[in-house]
């Protein structure tokens, strides 16, 4: 398993397995968006997306972390490890990367970081929470 390099790939993926749903239909970002939302995590739902927000020109996507299939699915790890994969995160650390003349000068890019805390809540709730 690949893990997704980048929003839209990860987006194409979930919906090659049937773990997006479209919206089609326009909905307000005000009342409908997270009611609907809210209501799709609720009964266990996919990941949506929403291709028509009313003032938006943009599609917006929700949903994509509250099942652990999905967040392995963007991990590029199969459920069945996931519990190593945190193992082994935890112990091989990655070093900051400087980046020269990246869009913004000369930054310092550091790679995610996991808090032990949170993933003591991802062992305990079922959930998963990761520090950038």
């Amino acid at each position: 398993m690949i893990a997704a390099l980048d929003l839209n790939e990860f987006v194409e993926v979930l919906e090659e397995k049937n773990m997006l749903q479209r919206i089609t239909k326009q909905v307000d970002v005000n009342y409908e968006l997270a009611s609907i939302a809210v209501k799709s995590e609720r009964r266990r739902g996919g990941a949506l997306l929403f291709e028509s927000v009313k003032g938006y020109r943009i599609p917006v996507v929700t949903n994509l972390y509250s099942e652990m299939e999905r967040v392995c699915v963007a991990l590029g790890v199969d459920i069945k490890n996931v519990h190593d994969f945190f193992l082994k995160a935890f112990r091989e650390q990655l070093k900051p990367v400087k980046v020269k003349k990246g869009r913004f000068g000369d930054i310092e890019r550091k790679p995610p970081t996991i808090c032990p805390y949170s993933y003591i809540q991802f062992t305990m709730l079922g959930g998963i929470l990761l520090e950038f």
